[in-house]
């Protein structure tokens, strides 16, 4: 992806496929049929070549796991980051009316099945919708790599002008912090703005989060809204450590009849890459997911579960609840 610079051509639509969930596999296969190219596979796949190009494509970025269910998980890191690098591509370019924006192909499944959506046949969240709800924030940070530099971006699609505070981490590919920096800035109305630009000698981890300025009678009140991170170069070649992540749940009682909400503070103590929470037998959206800790930082997670009627709904979910990273993927 680094350094790729789409063209002036017209786009009316683009997309890259994933698999679905492993829960939703299941409902068409079992576990003998867990292969790419299983006849099974292969049926619940309408692009010719599409599992194909999806295995090709990890292959280019990741270090390819044999089991099929971390290959799942990759697909879906692996789709995400592909539309996500030209969303917030043309959402760099909003100045001038040259681009107001993207619509990615597509939302949903009509069947479940491997494809281009970020929400499968049964509702449940690929990555590509986690990174969504972060690259189609009205107010938000991107990441512009190139062969020798790098540039941060702020753009603002409000009617009016924000200051606020971008800071960033740049760490080396054994999670080694060469550099830590943070500036203000203020973001014109509907446009984006190039804030700051460092140089790429090598593979590089960036971590980078938006803070927003409010005036009081004293000081600044800095209001924390948005988390973001970027690999310059392949994840393959990121030889972390165990990032030794952590977690606290508790319930939260908000007397909501068809929902429960559990807060869940996120922990690690090296730097954690694609940190993802899942469970094997409760279906849950998460307030963010797929994201990455610095060393120490911790994150907290609200996660809803809407499906109240099963009475051990809480015990399956705590008892199959797991925190994992690309370090485990690996």
């Amino acid at each position: 992806m680094g350094g790729f610079e789409p063209t002036r051509a017209k786009l009316t639509e683009f997309g890259f496929e994933s698999f679905p969930s492993v829960k939703t596999l299941l409902t068409f296969s079992s576990e003998e049929d867990f292969d790419f190219y299983s006849p099974i596979m292969q049926n619940h796949q309408k692009n010719s070549a599409g599992n194909k190009k999806i295995m090709n494509y990890m292959k280019k970025r990741f270090l390819l796991p044999k089991d099929f269910k971390k290959q799942v998980i990759l697909s879906q890191i692996t789709q995400a980051e592909a539309i996500e690098y030209g969303v917030e591509h043309w959402r760099r370019k909003r100045n001038n009316f040259h681009c107001m924006g993207a619509l990615y192909w597509q939302l949903n499944d009509c069947w479940p099945v491997a494809s281009w959506s970020s929400l499968d046949y049964y509702s449940r969240w690929k990555a590509l919708h986690y990174f969504a709800k972060r690259f189609f924030a009205p107010y938000f940070p991107s990441l512009k790599d190139g062969k020798k530099s790098a540039e941060f971006w702020v753009t603002n699609d409000y009617k009016k002008a924000i200051k606020g505070v971008l800071s960033w981490e740049i760490y080396d590919s054994k999670g080694k912090l060469i550099n830590s920096e943070s500036q203000k800035l203020e973001a014109n109305p509907l446009s984006s703005t190039k804030i700051a630009e460092f140089k790429t000698k090598s593979a590089y981890f960036v971590t980078y989060s938006l803070e927003k300025l409010q005036n009081s009678s004293q000081k600044d009140k800095k209001e924390s809204i948005f988390n973001g991170y970027r690999i310059l170069g392949k994840p393959k070649y990121f030889k972390g450590e165990n990032p030794e992540i952590s977690f606290a749940i508790k319930e939260i009682e908000e007397g909501l009849k068809y929902e429960i909400r559990y807060s869940m503070l996120i922990t690690s103590k090296k730097l954690a890459l694609y940190v993802f929470i899942e469970s094997d037998n409760v279906d849950f959206i998460a307030s963010d997911n797929y994201f990455a800790l610095s060393p120490d930082k911790s994150r907290e997670i609200i996660i809803r579960i809407k499906d109240t009627k099963s009475r051990d709904i809480r015990d399956k979910f705590l008892s199959s609840l797991k925190v994992f990273s690309l370090y485990n993927l690996n």
